[in-house]
């Protein structure tokens, strides 16, 4: 392994002001960003890219409704008037967490690595698409969660109806004008849409060989619903109740069976709403071959939905719902949390 040097970034003034990194220009990054500039300190915005992409539109540069420019906005611009705020457009490297230093190579450029001091970091660097364990599919299922992939999949598009248009052969015509979407959730739907859009739409037409409006569409997903996020109903197994003494009361919580010998509870009681997450909260436990089940309430965790108003999740059954505290697992999370407090 070669050691490589990193130097200081060049200073900047900051008046003695605290100094916030920030890692990502995306949603969570920019909100971020944005709130904390209003704030006395000193804010550094990091991305590999000089522009915020609005994610939930990707699909449509993919498929040619809506050019690159119309879900980019440059991060300088979102900033121009925050004289505490600089963007730099780098990749960030490793972190030295000791030194309280962000280590980068700039984006552009023949600037060498550097560093960058905090006092306090925040890194939302965003996420990376999932195969499912199948990562050769990338070579031929693109995604459009980014600005590059979502022009690929539109060149993709495009190219099929073109390549149609030349084959005289009617099965590889219809092979080229046949469309695979995998995943039934919002951006799936919405793919499946817009190419649905275009073949019935905006195409017809302008083919002398062949119809677009005969492409065929496919959604494939896993549950077999569409749109199972948006709170449509889940069917989950149930082999009975676990019964149990707390506080010197017999209770009772009816599980799911998620696999053989596995348990999963949904549940809230009366510390929910206070100490707890008000929805409920999840356990899991193993069913032992004499039939018992052990109730460690110290690994009950909070659901997605307890983090971000985008995600549902299930509410307890009934009888589900205890009529005792339980403060041990996961408590709630306080919706604000005063800036600036601490460093890491």
């Amino acid at each position: 392994m070669t050691e490589r040097s990193f130097r200081l970034a060049a200073a900047v003034d900051n008046g003695g002001r605290h100094r916030v990194v920030v890692i990502g220009g995306g949603f969570g990054g920019l909100q971020a960003a944005t709130h904390l500039a209003r704030e006395p300190v000193s804010l550094t915005l990091i991305d590999r890219r000089n522009f915020h992409l609005f994610q939930p539109l990707t699909y449509q540069v993919a498929t040619g409704a809506l050019s690159p420019g119309e879900v980019c906005y440059p991060l300088r611009a979102v900033f121009k008037r925050r004289r505490n705020v600089r963007v730099l457009l780098a990749e960030v490297r490793d972190f030295d967490l000791d030194a309280h230093q962000v280590l980068v190579e700039p984006g552009d450029g023949d600037t060498g690595p550097m560093t960058i001091a905090y006092d306090t970091l925040i890194v939302s660097g965003g996420s990376r698409y999932s195969y499912f364990g199948h990562d050769e599919w990338a070579e031929v299922a693109g995604e459009v969660k980014s600005l590059e992939s979502a022009l690929e999949v539109r060149g993709q598009i495009l190219s099929a109806f073109e390549a149609a248009e030349m084959e005289p052969d009617p099965e590889l015509r219809r092979a080229w004008l046949t469309f695979v979407v995998v995943g039934a959730g919002p951006t799936g739907v919405e793919m499946a849409g817009q190419i649905a859009e275009l073949a019935h739409r905006t195409l017809p037409g302008q083919y002398k060989h062949i119809d677009p409006r005969k492409a065929r569409i496919i959604l494939v997903d896993a549950i077999g619903a569409v749109l199972n996020t948006f709170g449509d109903i889940d069917t989950y197994k149930t082999e009975g109740v676990v019964e149990f003494t707390l506080q010197g009361r017999t209770l009772r919580l009816r599980p799911f069976t998620t696999r053989p010998k596995r348990f999963y509870f949904v549940f809230k009681d009366q510390s929910s709403g206070a100490e707890t997450y008000e929805a409920a909260r999840f356990l899991y436990s193993d069913l032992r071959d004499d039939g018992t089940t052990v109730l460690d309430f110290n690994q009950a965790y909070n659901p997605p939905c307890s983090f971000n108003p985008y995600t549902t999740c299930p509410i307890p059954l009934p009888e589900n719902r205890l009529p005792v505290k339980v403060l041990a697992g996961e408590r709630a999370y306080p919706v604000h949390v005063p800036l600036l407090k601490s460093s890491l």
